[in-house]
C-alpha cells in the first residue's frame, strides 16, 4: 500500500478559495456554499498520487491540477521528503499563468 501524502493549503491559496466564494456569492450561491468540498474532494486524489498533474509550464517543480466541472487550477508542489501536498495557488483557468503577478507565491 502507498503512504499518503498530506494536502496543505498555503495561505495564499486560501485566500484565493476565499476570494472565490466572495465572488461566487451572490452570482451562485450554491456553488459557493460547496465549493471548499469539491476542492477536497477532487484534490484528495493527490494523497495518493501527488504527480498526476499537468507540469507547470511557467515554473519548475509545480504542478497544475485541474478542477473538473469548475473553471479554476490548483497550482502545487510536491514535497517528497516531508510527505506533504501544498496547495500554492487557484486560479481561474483564463487567468494568464504566464504572468507571476497572479501568483502569491
Amino acid at each position: 500500500m502507498r503512504d499518503s501524502y498530506r494536502i496543505e493549503w498555503l495561505e495564499p491559496a486560501k485566500q484565493d478559495l476565499r476570494d472565490i466564494v466572495f465572488y461566487l456569492i451572490d452570482k451562485a450561491p450554491l456553488v459557493a456554499i460547496g465549493i471548499q468540498e469539491e476542492f477536497d474532494s477532487q484534490l484528495s486524489v493527490l494523497e495518493k498520487f501527488p504527480l498526476i498533474s499537468q507540469e507547470n509550464a511557467y515554473f519548475d517543480g509545480v504542478l497544475d491540477f485541474k478542477i473538473k466541472g469548475l473553471p479554476y487550477v490548483v497550482v502545487y508542489k510536491v514535497s517528497p521528503e516531508r510527505r506533504a501536498v501544498e496547495i500554492l495557488a487557484v486560479l481561474h483557468e483564463r487567468k494568464n499563468r504566464a504572468d507571476s503577478k497572479n501568483y502569491r507565491f
